[in-house]
């Protein structure tokens, strides 16, 4: 009964990918990572019959993204300008008072 939708939703994810090369748009990683996944385990749940593997698509993108902010730095490019520039000019601050 669900087949249909699952051979719909590999068929969709592919027909993304090949459209966007015909475009010549430019894809991500995670683009071809969740494709990865999704012909893999939707074609692991066609052949077993068992819906558990994609069910299992959510978690390990899940994790991917998690490992992926791991990464020192990994929210720069996300950042104004003003923030990621280093600081170079800086005095050293005065004396806090009541400290001498």
């Amino acid at each position: 009964m669900w087949c249909w939708r699952r051979r719909f939703a590999i068929a969709g994810a592919v027909a993304q990918v090949v459209y966007s090369h015909l475009t010549r748009q430019p894809l991500s990683f995670m683009t071809y990572a969740s494709l990865a996944l999704v012909i893999v385990l939707g074609g692991a749940t066609l052949l077993t019959n068992d819906p558990r593997f994609v069910l299992a698509k959510p978690s390990i993108a899940h994790f991917a993204i998690g490992a992926i902010m791991l990464k020192r730095g990994w929210m720069l490019r996300y950042m104004p300008l003003i923030v990621r520039r280093p600081f170079r000019n800086m005095s050293p601050s005065p004396a806090t008072p009541g400290r001498r």
